[in-house]
């Protein structure tokens, strides 16, 4: 469908996506999803997103555009904010089931993690619930995230099951910091 396993970045578990050559290697590799989707992943200002969840990485790299070429440039604060809006749009949109195909599931599960492991790697976790507000918890935001990864990994074939150990290093992870409890279903796709 929309996710591309051939384009990819490598997300670092220590300093989240690796978009610098002076990075040290390693990581897992995260395809790319529609036109926007993935921070490579940008067919400009005048591209039409391929869907819903597209649309909201769209307006996402858009916002992250912006306060780049500001005067200050881009500050972590941004960052947090930009990324809180893409988490909650995409906790609204499965809300409304809009996240009814395996890979916009599989995707918008681990975009979320993705970027909540990002803002943790520099201590943003606090500031990133704050900005989500109280319609969405972090903790919440993060089960459900890990939850949407589990349906698309469980229906989507071939390169979807690259990403399996990606779930389960995020489960991990956010197990020590939120004490999210380990899904009972984690294993269930090795």
């Amino acid at each position: 469908m929309y996710i591309d396993w051939e384009k990819t970045i490598t997300f670092n578990p220590k300093f989240g996506p690796n978009l610098s050559p002076d990075l040290p290697p390693g990581g897992i590799k995260i395809p790319s999803y529609g036109n926007y989707g993935g921070p490579p992943n940008d067919a400009g200002p005048d591209g039409i997103p391929v869907d819903c969840l597209d649309g909201l990485f769209k307006v996402h790299d858009r916002t992250i555009e912006a306060s780049a070429t500001d005067a200050g440039g881009l500050t972590p604060d941004d960052l947090i904010s930009a990324h809180a809006d893409l988490i909650g749009g995409i906790a609204a949109l499965d809300a409304h089931g809009g996240l009814t195909e395996p890979e916009a599931s599989l995707y918008a599960g681990l975009s979320t993690l993705a970027l909540s492991a990002e803002v943790a790697s520099f201590g943003g976790l606090e500031m990133l619930a704050r900005e989500l507000g109280p319609e969405a918890s972090l903790q919440t935001v993060i089960l459900e995230a890990i939850e949407n990864m589990e349906v698309g990994l469980a229906e989507v074939r071939g390169g979807g099951k690259s990403l399996h150990g990606a779930l389960h290093w995020f489960e991990q992870q956010f197990v020590d910091l939120l004490g999210v409890p380990p899904s009972p279903d984690a294993d269930a796709f090795g």
